[in-house]
This record gives C-alpha cells, structure tokens and sequence, in this order.
C-alpha cells in the first residue's frame, strides 16, 4: 500500500494514457529484480507465465503483453530518481526478506 501510494502521488490524472495498475506495475518491478531480468525479458517472461500473471492481479490469462518495456523507463522518469530508488530499495528488501520494510 505504501508503495502503491508513491506511486499513483506521481501520476498526473490530468494528461496522457490512464496508468497502469500500481499492482501491475509494482509486482512486475520484484519480477525484475528477483529473476534478475531486464526489462525486455520481464515483460515476455509475465506474457508466458500464467502464474505471473496472477501475482500481478490478473483473473485470466492473456497471451498479449500487458504493457510495453519502455514502461520502466518511464515509471522512472514519472516518480523521479530519488522517488524510483527508494521504491526499488524497498522492493529489493523486501524481496529478500530483510526485516523492517
């Protein structure tokens, strides 16, 4: 909730495309780090993998991708350096299971 909070403060309601669900885009941001994955492979990898898909929300499966690899490049740009590396550090925490995040 934390995480999802930063991120929708950053999205303007105002301009461009509706964003992509905080889930969607969180999940797949500990897919990425915890396989190790760039982003390219990230987004092939939950397009394959039914199970992804469902721990990023989704009811069924779907073979089309569920948003483009420049997603990343922009989320960092929309949140802002500082805003994408303290999200990422608590995402790689807790990832790892370090306590306290």
């Amino acid at each position: 909730d934390e995480l999802a909070g930063i991120y929708y403060q950053s999205m303007s309601t105002g301009m461009g495309a509706p964003s992509i669900d905080a889930r969607i885009v969180i999940g797949s941001m500990v897919l990425k780090h915890k396989l190790k994955l760039d982003d390219r492979e990230v987004v092939e990898t939950i397009r394959e993998n039914i199970y992804l898909q469902y721990f990023l929300g989704l009811s069924a499966y779907t073979a089309e991708p569920l948003f483009d690899r420049s997603l990343f490049a922009a989320f960092r740009y929309r949140l802002g350096q500082d805003k994408f590396d303290l999200m990422s550090q608590r995402i790689i925490a807790a990832a790892l299971g370090i306590p306290g995040t």
